[in-house]
């Protein structure tokens, strides 16, 4: 249930805004819905209710918490919505210890609809949001039996709710409790929330209960509003444990047993959650609804609401109650067959305003005077005035249930699976006198119409089912084939005791493969085969019935007779392949060619069988074999001597498998300088493994080797079970990287150096890092400059597209400017007695000091030792020397006095 409100412009006094809204309707004041100040003290938007909702994700130890939250949102551009909300908070029930602060984001909204737009007018704009976010709660924290509970809180609600005493400053809290979190538990979900007006003085009745994914029993109540520690000053709940959440101060004459006056008042039922009244006070009216849950009799946990409701003064006219029609037609019942929807319509549309219900709650959107149904369950329709200002009580449809209707079993079963040559099969179907049948074969319709067809014919038959109570349809197609088969053997044949002889059946099918069923099996190598060998102890008829895969069946007699002589039989043929003699089993890998040898004999006449069967053609010694199964080879006397005996070879069984997988994965296809590269065989372990080096070598027997040396390796695979082999090869290449630096570099303070690495490599391209990048212009560049403002050591990585890496580094010594002197004085009195130059020993190459006839006093390669004023150990006279100094950045002129 959700309030209503109608606006006003937004008028502010003395820092406080009040919305103020009228709608006159025949001299009636109706009471303004009271919007309450949520996230921002001037723009906002107000929370008319909402509650908390905690549900487990599948997730150990996650829980999924939402805030469902109604705002009145005014059509006006100063609402305002955060994108979250924080400071909800979940204490302990025992204590009120706080366990956790939670910010929710709000990740969804839509948009109430009010079917009764006559009362409301055309500025109704109610809005649900829905924060949510997941949450950990573990077990080990929320373990108290007396469970937990998960509240928020803000102030304050509207001027215009009548049954609160200063609503103004009176605030509204979000309420849920819920077990130790060892009792699995999803909290009660009420129903969706309805758009709605109350009508004084007309019976009013809204379903607002909730359900529970538990089952948990669900017992309703109507409290009093909360209020909560909030206050104008301080709007927002805070995270002190509290002793309580007060409840708000109700309006004289209201009491929890009358929050919406009436006759009766507003009540509540306690197993159903319908709110019933009949209201006799106009208004805006707040009041909760709490839905407590209870399993195996004991409270575990509940959920609160707030709700608000506007008592109107409607028009006594009574609208026409609109019935649902389904094709033109009022029906209290609809069957749905399979997933299809039905079109639902109101007899007489008018200039009326609908809203269609499903299970008593509105459907979000519906509100044409049709409604396209998919879901089973109970659908309504309710009617309103559309004209703003023309207030009546809602017209409510009888209600039209819609149910999944029967629909028939078309699956077509047949008493064979193919026509005999010369017989009929039946295709037989769901029987049920409500049901109409239609047979087509190859597309034409045949003239049977009941559940059984006989067929003589082949063909593609389809089936379609149509259910008379409800209209729904089914259909199945089959394909039936027909068959002809024979069989022809000789009436007799003769073989010497203790020899054998073949039995040689003429069979013919339509369709292959046939089955073979010798009886009695007594004498014969294999009795479900085509050609056995037949050696009985005594004559013998045997009776050959062959049968095909529709079920056709055709037979024929032999009688085999047992020759009293001394057998002569060829020797027993062993099978060879490529000169080697095979066992019971030969694996065939990938598409290999077998080819199978018997020593010949001019002699001898040759029969290969495959399966049982003779291979038509394979009478030579050898034969190439490609498909698996099962191979013999007969061997037979070209003479007609009855005591001459034919012999089969053992039965070869060729199982066709797939070669092993033999690729190789490398970790790269280049080895660095000094490195290594490891090759691994994508292949089972099960598998024998040989790696073969470039110098065709066998170095490894594992699935897995290392390897430092360039060119081609190969991999060798073989499946000890199968004998199946394989092999893969992948070729590697070296790569060079050589890097040089210095290892020092002098600049003086404020200058700069270049860095000059030699780097010597076989890559097409390097990368260059250089570290730290303090004091240089690049440290990507292969040559940066370098600018340090102290003594700093650089650090050169090099790196190769194949990963190939090389380092070294340089110190780069930072040093003041030189600082020479105007004059010293060599007498030593230990006072000046050098000429010393600050930084001397560090900078300079060269130092050269001239007398006044250009002759050199002095001359040094660097300044380790500075000029004491000699010249072949003997002072040199007072005056003025010129020197020319040389560094590697400059070179310095000037003149030096000497005084003593």
């Amino acid at each position: 249930m959700i309030s209503h409100s109608v606006r006003a412009p937004l008028l502010q006094n003395g820092g406080q805004v009040l919305l103020r809204a009228r709608m006159r309707f025949k001299s009636i004041v109706l009471f303004v819905l009271g919007l309450l100040l949520f996230f921002a003290p001037v723009r906002a938007s107000h929370i008319l209710g909402g509650e908390f909702r905690l549900a487990p994700t599948g997730v150990a130890n996650r829980y999924t918490l939402s805030m469902l939250v109604f705002w009145d949102e005014p059509q006006l551009t100063f609402a305002n919505k955060d994108p979250y909300v924080d400071d909800v908070l979940i204490f302990r029930k025992r204590d009120n210890r706080l366990m956790k602060s939670i910010r929710l984001p709000l990740v969804s909204e839509r948009q109430i609809s009010y079917p009764n737009q006559g009362c409301a007018g055309s500025l109704i704009k109610t809005l649900e949001g829905t924060f949510s976010s997941d949450i950990e709660l573990n077990p080990g924290d929320y373990n108290d039996p007396d469970g937990y509970y998960i509240v928020y809180e803000r102030c304050c609600r509207s001027a215009s709710v009548s049954n609160i005493s200063e609503p103004e400053s009176t605030g509204l809290v979000f309420y849920l409790e819920f077990p130790a979190i060892s009792i699995q538990n999803t909290s009660p979900v009420f129903n969706s929330a309805n758009g709605d007006y109350i009508c004084r003085g007309l019976p009013y009745r809204m379903n607002v209960g909730a359900t529970d994914a538990d089952g948990d029993m669900l017992r309703y109540s109507i409290v009093a509003p909360t209020r909560g520690n909030t206050t104008l000053a301080e709007p927002r709940g805070n995270a002190l444990p509290k002793a309580g959440y007060p409840l708000v101060q109700l309006a004289p004459g209201i009491s929890t047993q009358n929050l919406i006056p009436g006759n009766p008042a507003l009540s509540i039922d306690p197993i159903t959650g319908v709110v019933t009244v009949v209201a006799s006070d106009l208004g805006l009216f707040v009041f909760t609804v709490q839905v407590e849950e209870f399993r195996n009799g004991k409270r575990i946990g509940l959920t609160r609401r707030d709700f608000q409701s506007l008592v109107v003064e409607c028009q006594p006219q009574m609208l026409p109650a609109p019935t649902i029609l389904y094709n033109k037609k009022p029906v209290p019942n609809i069957q749905q067959c399979d997933s299809s929807t039905v079109t639902l319509e109101v007899d007489d549309a008018g200039n009326y305003a609908y809203q269609w219900q499903f299970n008593t709650q509105d459907i979000a959107g519906a509100t044409d005077a049709s409604f396209l149904a998919s879901k089973d369950g109970a659908y309504t329709v309710r009617r309103s005035l559309k004209t703003p200002g023309n207030c009546s009580q809602l017209a409510q449809s009888p209600i039209v249930y819609l149910v999944q209707g029967r629909t028939p079993d078309a699956t077509i079963r047949r008493t064979s699976a193919a026509i005999c040559e010369g017989r009929k099969i039946d295709l037989v179907a769901e029987r049920n006198e409500d049901y109409a049948y239609e047979w087509r074969r190859d597309g034409v319709l045949l003239p049977e119409k009941s559940s059984i067809l006989a067929v003589s014919e082949a063909g593609n038959y389809r089936l379609n089912i149509s259910n008379n109570a409800n209209g729904c349809v089914a259909s199945d197609t089959i394909r039936v084939a027909s068959e002809s088969v024979s069989l022809q053997l000789p009436a007799q044949v003769s073989f010497p005791r203790g020899g054998s002889v073949v039995l040689k059946p003429e069979a013919f099918s339509s369709l292959l493969p046939v089955t073979y069923r010798w009886s009695p099996p007594t004498g014969l190598s294999d009795s479900t085969i085509a050609n056995p060998m037949a050696s009985p102890d005594q004559n013998t008829v045997y009776t050959l019935q062959i049968k095909t895969p529709g079920g056709c069946l055709a037979a024929a007699a032999i009688e085999v007779v047992v020759i009293e002589c001394t057998p002569i039989m060829p020797p027993k043929p062993n099978i060879v392949v490529r000169g080697v003699p095979v066992g019971a089993i030969l694996y065939a890998c990938g598409d290999e060619l077998l080819v199978f040898e018997v020593s010949a004999n001019a002699n001898y006449t040759y029969q290969w069988q495959h399966n049982g069967l003779d291979i038509p053609g394979a009478t030579s010694p050898a034969i190439a074999v490609s498909d698996s199964g099962n191979y013999s080879v007969v061997v037979d006397f070209k003479s007609t001597d009855p005591c001459k005996s034919s012999i089969m070879s053992a039965v070869v069984n060729v199982i066709r498998v797939h070669k092993p997988e033999a690729g190789i994965m490398l970790s790269s296809d280049r080895i660095c300088s000094g490195g290594s590269v490891t090759l691994t065989a994508a292949a089972g372990s099960e598998l024998t493994f040989q790696w073969i080096s470039p110098d065709l070598n066998a170095i490894g027997n594992g699935p897995e080797i290392s390897v430092g040396a360039r060119g081609q390796y190969l991999l060798n695979v073989t499946d000890p079970v199968t004998g199946c082999a394989n092999t893969d090869s992948t070729l590697l290449t070296q790569e060079t990287l050589v890097l040089k630096l210095p290892a020092e570099a002098l600049i003086q303070n404020g200058q700069s150096t270049q860095l000059r690495p030699l780097v010597e490599t076989n890559a097409v391209t390097v990368a260059f890092v250089w570290s730290p990048p303090t004091g240089l212009d690049n440290p990507t560049d292969a040559s940066p400059v370098a600018s340090p403002e102290k003594n700093t050591t650089y650090k050169l990585k090099v790196n190769t597209p194949a990963g190939c890496t090389a380092e070294d580094s340089i110190r780069v010594l930072v040093i003041d400017q030189l600082y020479i002197p105007d004059a010293f004085s060599p007498n030593d009195d230990g006072i000046n007695d050098n000429m010393i130059i600050q930084n001397g020993e560090e900078l300079i190459r060269s130092v050269r000091i001239y007398d006044r006839w250009g002759e050199v006093v002095f001359n040094e390669d660097g300044y380790a030792v500075p000029w004491d004023g000699r010249l072949h150990n003997q002072r040199v006279p007072n005056g003025a020397y010129a020197y020319l100094i040389v560094t590697d950045k400059s070179t310095y002129k000037g003149t030096i006095m000497i005084i003593y």
